[in-house]
């Protein structure tokens, strides 16, 4: 699931909870950013939501120092029994003030703990101050308080802004949280200069140094507010749930009191000295615990690395949350878990008591609650106290008892039982003498404390257009900013387009990649491109720089371009399935397509003497398509054979071989299709406008996924009849039907498809090709004529047994990369190391040394472009005959060949080329698809001669159709159309 925007991660029990927030502390114990309590109000200071760091460690020591043990603790027992006392008799005294009476005395026991503070009669200040400070920090830190803790960039709009109500709310609370840190310390603070301060936290800390720098007096002002803040508020929410407790259990309440008069009498109030001698009354204290957590999931914990646990992977960043209240009220451990009983902790008739609930409701690992030894002895002393002088019951209605309360809790990160019973509290002791005779009895009206704040139930659907419009805008600005100062300047073409840049421009361009080699020959091997909106992109063509472009992992999405676990995930699984020993099992599947393709040429051919001329893209689809279908998916789309189907119907659309289904608005969105594109990359919500190519993108997705469920339920049910090796079979289908959710995710993403068109798209490149240099296609053809069978695997795996194939292969996939560019966004800041520095000119680019090399800084979020296209076909690393189709480069020594040049050899990727990109994203099924290529290529050429319609010496114009990937056509044919001659040889 998603939390905040983040994955999150549940426990819902103790042992994983145990074993990750406590085992693996190490990387369990961040916190996330919170913008509305941490950043706008300033809690990020405070230990609950400081990240985990030096500082919180530092804040860690401190408050170990006070509250490092039971034994520790013991100097304070006096101190927590004498506010006990006191708010004994202010409950007999004002009855109608229940809350406020016990607010008061859990903040009197922390702040005499912290800041050796005694708090005043009726209404204190500072506990005032603390209670307040608490419920606006329990509702800024909601996920649901606050829109802002949902959207992030919200925090930077300013508070005049439509819908920025709670910026003002943020600067009233943050001047309440800067009273409640700094008025106590600064109180503490004059007592020490004094000589009259009590021994308390910080009048410790401030004696052990003469002089404090401003780092050591923050921590130590920040730690100790944090300890009074969250001792007072929680202790709070658990003595309302006891007295609510005793309310719906009186039996409890009376066996307590029993177990009191049995041990101590009614001469005096019990001490801690006396816990050892009650068991009752502290099962009694553990069950308030366990019965009402306080915070149920608390505040979440952020994994500061990937980690796996149960094979289950989870990655950096995830928010995890311990599900306390589900761990408190799990059956398997709590029986009866929503019935008080403390009998539950007692080991009555021999059996064990149950689990311990301070194991759980203190938090875990290096998170868990500094000041529960002072928490878990404020509970007891209070409980055994109130039970020694009260009975509690419900408030009598003219001598009629109120329905018993319900058990309800107000919302917030710490949660109270509602408390707006009424209450009937008689005395038993008047603390004077002794006796059960009864002092006073009164009604104790428990109003409702519940202030309300501003959320978003008050911000208004046009608020909501106002602030969407404000965070894109604010967003990308401030993004904008921040990285052009951090980049290395560099130099660049100016735009073309004032909203455009120079995108429109180089989409509406014959030749991407010759527009990118003219502004490398302007600007230098890196520079930057203005893009939509003003935003800038980094173009890389240095091949030290665009290898380590390509083996840092970046952000994208799908196999190709799936995030970094996701990818990670795909690819270990995909693997086996690329192997070369799977893709020479695959060869037959390769031939079998190709000979389909064959004899239903032979049918169209036979009764022409002429030959015929043939659509051949349309049927390196086809062939595409089924051995793609049957080798990868074990699917036969039977397209070779006219068999028609939705998943070949919608690749003909997007080529133009079939037309578009037309709606009204498809009509009117088509014609500004590439605009809302362009504009896409900039705010994506835009790339959901439903064009035509959209609507047919998603019908694909749809289809895909429906094959991906009948070829799961196939292959499961070939594996329970035992017809298929369930461990043997390394197909893809075969691997990945272990993971059916990993598989749907890989079709519906579209591998499927990248398969389909790389490969259509080479197959077409190089009929093209072969057809504008009949001599080259001549001695392929004589070189493939030197056997009379098929390739084996083996020959087809070699530069050496059929070189000019390979060459052939090779010089198509440079020439006619199916994907011109490959775009991704750093996710961090980085150093892009260069072969050599750029040359300044001027306020124009300057690159700087890294140890003994170039380097330019690129900071996190810049989006960097590689254009494949340029840098294949590039004259700086080719030579001057790169733009020309020359298959001799690619053979050492023969006749005619130039060799691959020293240049072109400082590219990185499979035989210097980028067309299967490179670094851990390599294309994983770069096998595959040579060794398709080269089987049909060459049962092909043995078998027919190509040549363009009007004949050899008449070669047409080439020009580019717009489909999933960019596909050739003949100049004046409807979509991606490339008719040729074909005779039998």
């Amino acid at each position: 699931m998603f939390i905040m925007g983040q994955p999150g991660i549940i426990l819902n029990s103790f042992k994983p909870a145990k074993e990750l927030l406590d085992g693996k502390s190490g990387i369990y114990s961040d916190r996330p950013i919170i913008p509305m309590g941490g950043e706008l109000v300033g809690w990020k200071n405070s230990l609950s939501l400081l990240p985990y760091s030096d500082r919180f460690k530092r804040y860690r020591r401190l408050a170990k120092q006070l509250f490092g043990s039971p034994k520790t603790m013991e100097a304070f027992h006096p101190v927590e029994q004498l506010e006990t006392h006191r708010f004994l008799k202010s409950l007999l005294a004002q009855p109608d003030r229940f809350v406020q009476h016990i607010q008061k005395t859990a903040g009197a026991i922390i702040l005499h703990v912290t800041h050796g503070y005694a708090v005043q009669d009726g209404e204190d200040p500072f506990v005032t101050l603390a209670d307040t400070a608490m419920e606006q920090f329990s509702q800024s830190v909601s996920s649901t308080g606050f829109m802002v803790n949902l959207i992030p960039a919200l925090q930077y709009i300013p508070e005049w802004f439509p819908g920025a109500g709670f910026q003002r709310i943020a600067k009233e609370w943050a001047s309440t949280l800067e009273a409640m840190v700094d008025q106590p310390y600064q109180w503490v603070k004059s007592r020490v200069a004094e000589g009259t301060a009590e021994l308390s936290f910080i009048s410790e800390m401030l004696s052990e140094k003469l002089k404090l720098d401003g780092e050591e007096e923050f921590e130590i002002k920040w730690s100790a507010a944090s300890l009074y803040a969250g001792g007072a508020d929680t202790t709070v929410a658990t003595m309302i749930a006891f007295f609510k407790a005793m309310l719906l259990y009186p039996e409890v309440a009376q066996k307590a009191q029993a177990e009191i008069d049995r041990v101590i009498g009614s001469d005096r109030l019990p001490t801690f000295a006396d816990r050892q001698h009650l068991p009752y009354v502290n099962a009694l204290a553990l069950e308030t615990l366990r019965w009402h957590t306080v915070a149920p999931t608390a505040i979440p914990h952020r994994l500061m690395a990937d980690d796996i646990y149960n094979g289950y992977f989870i990655p950096k960043g995830s928010l995890v949350i311990a599900n306390v209240w589900q761990m408190s009220h799990d059956p398997a451990v709590y029986p009866d878990p929503m019935v008080f009983r403390p009998e539950r902790f007692l080991p009555i008739d021999g059996s064990k008591p149950q689990m311990d609930p301070r194991e759980l409701c203190f938090g875990f690992g290096r998170r868990i609650c500094p000041g529960r030894v002072l928490a878990d002895a404020s509970v007891f002393i209070s409980c055994a106290m109130v039970l020694a002088a009260f009975d509690v019951s419900p408030y009598l209605n003219e001598g009629i008892p109120d329905a018993p309360p319900a058990v309800e809790q107000k919302a917030g990160t710490v949660r109270q039982v509602s408390h707006s019973e009424l209450v009937h509290v008689k005395a038993i002791n008047n603390f004077e003498s002794a006796g059960r005779a009864i002092y006073r009895e009164t009604a104790n009206v428990i109003r409702r404390y519940q202030p309300q704040f501003p959320t978003m139930s008050s911000v208004t659907p046009v608020d909501v257009l106002f602030i969407a419009l404000a965070v894109w805008l604010l967003s990308k600005l401030i993004s904008r900013v921040r990285r052009e100062r951090r980049l290395t300047p560099l130099k660049g073409p100016p735009r073309k387009s004032l909203i455009f840049g120079v995108l429109k421009y180089l989409n509406q361009a014959p030749d991407s990649g010759a527009v990118y080699e003219e502004w490398v020959t302007k600007y230098g091997s890196v520079y930057q491109i203005p893009t939509v909106l003003g935003s800038k992109r980094v173009v890389l063509t240095d091949p030290k720089a665009v290898a380590h472009f390509y083996a840092k992992e970046t952000v994208t999405n799908g196999i190709l371009v799936a995030e970094g676990s996701s990818h990670k995930r795909q690819r270990k699984a995909l693997t086996p399935a690329f192997s070369n020993i799977a893709i020479r099992r695959l060869t037959s599947v390769f031939y079998d397509s190709a000979y389909k393709l064959k004899a239903t040429w032979d049918s169209m051919i036979e009764s022409n003497s002429d030959g015929k001329v043939i659509d051949v893209q349309m049927w390196m689809n086809r062939i595409s398509l089924d051995s793609i279908g049957i080798a990868g998916f074990s699917h036969d789309f039977n397209s070779l054979a006219g068999q028609a189907s939705s998943i070949s119907d919608l690749f003909d659309t997007f080529a133009g071989l079939k037309p578009p289904p037309q709606t009204l608005l498809s009509r009117i969105l088509t014609p500004i299709a590439l605009i809302l594109f362009l504009l896409g990359t900039i705010f994506p919500p835009i790339l959901h406008v439903p064009t035509q190519r959209t609507k047919m993108s998603q019908q694909l997705r749809r289809d895909t996924s429906e094959i991906a469920d009948i070829l799961l339920e196939k292959t499961r049910k070939e594996k329970e009849l035992g017809l298929v090796d369930e461990q043997g079979d390394k197909s893809v289908i075969g691997l990945l039907s272990r993971r059916p959710n990993l598989f749907i995710e890989v079709v519906e993403r579209g591998d499927f498809s990248a398969g389909y068109e790389t490969t259509s798209i080479s197959l077409t490149w190089a009929l093209i090709e072969l057809c504008i240099q009949p001599h080259i296609q001549d001695k392929l053809r004589e070189e493939l004529s030197r056997t009379g069978t098929d390739l084996t695997w083996e020959q087809l795996n070699t530069t050496t047994d059929f070189p000019y194939l390979d060459a052939v292969v090779h010089e198509t996939l440079r020439m006619h990369p199916p994907l011109s560019e490959t775009t991704r966004t750093a996710n961090t800041d980085d150093v892009m190391p260069l072969s050599s520095p750029l040359q300044p000119s001027g306020n124009s680019s300057k690159s700087f040394v890294v140890g003994e090399t170039a380097g330019i800084a690129i900071p996190k979020g810049t989006v960097i472009t590689v254009p494949i296209r340029c840098i294949n076909r590039s004259e700086a690393f080719w030579g001057p005959d790169a733009k020309q189709f020359k298959p001799e480069r690619w053979i050492e020594g023969e006749e005619g060949a130039s060799g691959i040049p020293e240049a072109a050899r400082e590219v990185s990727g499979h035989r210097h080329l980028l067309t299967f990109s490179d670094g851990p994203r390599i294309c994983l099924g770069k096998g595959f698809a040579l060794a398709e290529f080269k089987a049909v290529l060459s049962v092909l050429i043995r078998n027919y001669t190509f040549e363009f319609p009007e004949g050899k010496d008449i070669i047409p114009k080439i020009e580019i159709h717009r489909s999933i990937l960019p596909r050739p056509k003949i100049e004046g044919q409807k979509g991606a159309r490339v008719p040729l001659r074909v005779r039998r040889v």
